[in-house]
């Protein structure tokens, strides 16, 4: 038989109601899955349709009566020794499984944030990022849907997949057409929706990107002792070695490594060259790394039970007209306590958002959950990427379901009638009470009603003061849905741990604004007109970076690539510095960065055979050698007319010369060389690559120093390829590095 609990063993428990009554109301709503019990009145509830919470506690708390049983027998067993206290035993376990639980949760969060990067590298318009995302976005109408219902997590799949496939979850068409489809019909399953919970549980939106289980570094080349290297080494020597060569290469000179395939060998050369692209073009091809990357700088309530746990954001429908143009208004307010914080803004934009957020976490510390709609302002990339980097979860209501931000909604008509007093033009001391009423109705309503404008005789400087003194005063108000507490004593109660973030200025940067996206070019980041640059981002040319803004200074950018932050790009026009020193400073950190990585070029490629074609071609000689052809069963054909040609040659043979002695020998020898050495035409250039020409010249203009006579080719050679841009470019690259031309 399954397991079973009573009301009496559930009430309490971590994600159930406090009472038995709440446990058999959830039983009556089909919440629960309950059976009549065999022995007494009452009922018996099912431990798999428990929360996930409630299961985890009961395990828990099984595990340690278990270890107090077994101390126990223990104890009854040993008559000669004192058997260790049960309950400090059972502590010990219970401490053991919370530090086994904080360990998985720690990996998790780090695997999240890892997958978070690497989903920042996919292509903006990728089908993987576009598949994933829409993934996503259904994953969070599915836990609203579970938490308006009540429901756990089973029965929310199976109800949630069959409302998906009828059409009656309302999600945007460029969600749906990534769902999974069979002959033009919505094909969703439970089971589908499961996997994409717990897989985006374990991950992060990564675990929702197609082939994710795919992980850089797990590749079998690397699971061979020494195989890389030489791959790279092959690499370096000849830059264009296609996979096959290089196995075959692999197979002739270490053949205890030649144990996988030839498309490993092809997805490791392949993920090689995309990692190291840089410092590869460079140690390859010197003239396309100068121009590729050479530096060229000059009731919401059920399950709040903590503070801080839920905040709801929101601004006023209707628009301010004050003073000084019109202007909206941004509320935060805290489930738990019920603080609000409110900000006066130009209008209702993604930085605005950001700011009632920074005021909100520097009075109140860090929320779990930011529960807001689906306006453009607070799905923007700006909120939404300040939410991750904080890992604070961010709940979207259902659209047209105001209701389910209702607190945030509640506490700005409660300002809108608080605050009408404070405001002039609409309350004079002769005024009836009547119209008083009236007025405050009609403001209240039309600041609640979308496209509606109120007129304020004040500014917004004066409304933001007006507006931080009414919550101030909303702090210290009763409130019925507080057992007639203030936010103010719920707030200064709370016992728990409440976290702060105490770097001030990293906040302000966190909540900067986003200024897009550009590549790095081997001259900086242009943004805006103006030509950004660092000596720190040489090392990511040609890669996707993200701006954000410096608040204080239009002349420095603050870039990150793939979520993490690289270097402060500054403008030395706008901040009136000297480009010439930038540059020296940039091309200096590059040789350095440069220098170390061609150390390990050298390396991998000294144990490599200069000749790989020819060790290739040994080899392959070396698998032919011992085979040979059956003999066969043959016939001579000799036709009349082979015969008499056979006797005319004989006829014309010349007689056998006598074979010469050493010295007649050593003559010959000597006069074929006299007369080849004379007649010797060599070619003006190498057919070779522009490194060995130029050391060829390097090599002819030494000897022309040293007062040697050319020959005519070598002559015509050293004169003419001093005037090509090969010649320039080849010196300015060694001289540059400070390489020796004949050690390189």
């Amino acid at each position: 038989m399954s397991r079973r609990y009573t009301p009496k063993e559930l009430a309490g428990l971590p994600g159930m109601p406090t009472t038995e009554r709440g446990v058999n109301g959830w039983g009556e709503k089909g919440v629960l899955q309950r059976h009549k019990r065999l022995k007494g009145k009452g009922w018996e509830y099912e431990f798999a349709s428990l929360p996930e919470k409630t299961q985890e506690a009961i395990e828990e708390r099984e595990a340690i009566i278990a270890a107090q049983a077994r101390i126990e027998t223990l104890a009854e067993a040993s008559l000669t020794s004192r058997a260790p206290d049960p309950r400090e035993e059972a502590r010990a376990y219970a401490r053991t499984l919370r530090a086994e639980q904080e360990a998985g949760e720690e990996a998790r969060r780090q695997r999240k944030q890892e997958g978070m990067k690497r989903f920042a590298s996919l292509p903006a318009d990728s089908d993987k990022r576009l598949r994933a995302k829409a993934r996503e976005s259904l994953l969070l109408t599915l836990w609203d849907y579970q938490r308006r219902r009540g429901l756990t997590l089973r029965p929310a799949l199976a109800q949630f997949a069959e409302l998906a496939n009828a059409g009656e979850v309302a999600l945007p068409d460029s969600v749906w057409q990534w769902m999974p489809h069979v002959r033009g019909r919505r094909a969703l399953s439970a089971g589908t929706i499961k996997r994409w919970h717990y897989d985006y549980r374990a991950e992060g939106i990564w675990g929702l990107v197609d082939g994710y289980g795919a992980r850089k570094g797990q590749s079998k080349v690397l699971q061979i002792d020494g195989l890389a290297d030489v791959i790279k080494g092959l690499l370096l020597e000849q830059p264009h070695i296609t996979p096959k060569k290089v196995k075959q290469y692999v197979a002739a000179k270490h053949p205890e490594k030649d144990l996988i395939s030839l498309k490993s060998y092809e997805r490791f050369m392949k993920q090689w060259k995309s990692d190291n692209a840089q410092a590869y073009t460079y140690a390859t091809n010197p003239d396309a790394w100068k121009n590729q990357y050479m530096a060229a700088v000059g009731s919401h309530h059920e399950r709040v039970e903590r503070l801080n746990q839920v905040w709801e954001l929101d601004s006023t429908p209707g628009d301010w007209l004050l003073s000084d143009g019109r202007h909206s208004v941004i509320g935060c307010i805290d489930l738990y306590s019920r603080r609000f914080k409110l900000y006066v803004s130009k209008s209702s934009t993604a930085m605005a958002v950001c700011q009632v957020y920074r005021r909100s976490v520097l009075a109140w510390g860090i929320n779990e959950i930011a529960r807001t709609d689906n306006g453009k302002d607070y799905v923007s990339h700006q909120f939404t990427s300040v939410l991750r980097d904080l890992e604070v979860d961010q709940e979207l209501c259902a659209p047209f379901a105001s209701e389910e931000k209702g607190t945030v909604e509640r506490a700005f008509r409660t300002m809108s009638h608080g605050i009408l007093d404070l405001l002039p033009g609409f309350i004079g001391h002769n005024v009836a009470e009547r119209k008083v009423i009236e007025a405050r109705k009609s403001f209240a309503k039309r600041i609640m009603t979308p496209g509606e404008t109120v007129e304020v005789s004040m500014s917004s400087d004066e409304l933001q003061k007006v507006l931080d003194q009414w919550c101030q005063v909303y702090h210290h108000t009763p409130h019925s849905g507080l057992e007639n507490r203030t936010p103010f004593e719920v707030a200064t109660n709370w016992t728990g741990p409440v976290r702060r973030i105490t770097d001030e200025r990293a906040l302000d940067l966190l909540l900067a604004e986003v200024g897009g996206t550009r590549v790095i070019g081997k001259k900086g980041l242009r943004f805006e007109g103006h030509l950004y640059d660092a000596p720190e981002l040489f090392e990511h040319v040609g890669r996707e970076a993200v701006l954000k803004r410096d608040e204080s200074d239009i002349g420095r950018l603050y870039v990150y690539v793939e979520g993490e932050f690289v270097a402060i790009a500054e403008c030395a026009e706008l901040l009136g510095i000297s480009r010439q020193e930038r540059a020296a400073a940039t091309k200096a950190a590059q040789k350095r960065f440069l220098a170390v990585q061609q150390k390990e070029f050298k390396r991998v490629r000294k144990d490599i055979d200069k000749n790989i074609g020819q060790t290739v071609l040994d080899y392959q000689l070396a698998q032919i050698e011992n085979v040979e052809a059956l003999p066969r069963p043959s016939e001579e054909y000799a036709p009349n007319g082979l015969r008499e040609a056979g006797r005319a040659a004989r006829a014309d043979l010349p007689p056998q010369a006598e074979p010469l002695d050493g010295a007649q020998d050593d003559a010959r020898q000597q006069l074929a060389a006299e007369l080849a050495a004379a007649n010797s035409t060599p070619t003006v250039l190498e057919a070779d690559n522009p490194k060995r020409r130029y050391q060829r010249w390097v090599r002819l203009d030494q000897r022309v120093n040293n007062g040697e006579r050319l020959a005519e080719g070598d002559q015509k050679f050293h004169n003419s390829y001093r005037g090509t841009d090969e010649y320039r470019s080849m010196k300015g690259f060694f001289e540059d590095f400070n390489l020796d031309v004949n050690g390189y």
